[in-house]
């Protein structure tokens, strides 16, 4: 049965969830194909260990804007990722920039 949001803030809601979900999958992708446990990966992206942990089973955290970058990047969420993503799909698309 599909999810339906009725309010505002339960869409608001189920957005920030669906992020978080993305969040944690991104970081789980990355702890993988760099063959990292979480204390390797907290270092590696200088964020607290029970942060990440936070961050891994999908709890809203807050974290300070110079560490945000790094995080999204590491989940490939960054902006490098998403600038890459719009060029290949203007690509595919041919339309210009």
């Amino acid at each position: 049965m599909p999810r339906v949001c009725l309010t505002k803030e339960q869409r608001d809601a189920a957005a920030d969830q669906d992020y978080l979900e993305q969040l944690s999958k991104g970081l789980r992708i990355y702890q993988a194909l760099h063959r990292l446990n979480a204390v390797e990966l907290s270092q590696e992206i200088n964020l607290n260990y029970r942060t990440l942990k936070k961050l891994l089973d999908i709890e809203p955290v807050y974290i300070p804007a110079c560490k945000l970058r790094k995080v999204m990047e590491a989940a490939g969420m960054g902006l490098t990722q998403l600038h890459r993503r719009e060029v290949q799909f203007n690509a595919s698309t041919g339309e210009q920039l």
